[in-house]
């Protein structure tokens, strides 16, 4: 291989990823889907302007109460139509593990993303 002629270059720790809504603003805080990546805006983006989306580390999220609990380790999974986590793998993808127990009551689960 020629001294220049790279396979890979790092670019950066690949914790984040750049995104530019289209159609809507996204608030910090917000979870999204990116292809099967689940992602948390890390600021405020107004729509059509760039910005970032974490796509690692543990977050607190939202989840379905009622009859969705989680241990320790379990696999979330992210559905988009209730913008929540639940244990349903059937159309949702996985968005990560828990980090914590989670009773059905509980309204968030700490969540490892993208693992």
């Amino acid at each position: 291989m020629a001294a220049n002629d790279f396979e890979a270059t790092r670019v950066h720790e690949g914790d984040n990823i750049d995104y530019t809504p289209s159609g809507a603003a996204v608030s910090a805080g917000e979870v999204l889907m990116v292809g099967t990546l689940l992602c948390v805006a890390a600021r405020d983006i107004a729509d059509g302007e760039l910005g970032t989306l974490q796509t690692e580390g543990a977050f607190r999220i939202k989840k379905e109460t009622g009859s969705v609990s989680f241990a320790l380790g379990d696999p979330v999974y992210w559905d988009a139509a209730d913008n929540e986590l639940n244990d349903d793998n059937v159309g949702n993808p996985k968005g990560g593990i828990a980090l914590e127990a989670a009773g059905t009551s509980d309204a968030t689960v700490l969540v490892k993303i993208n693992r």
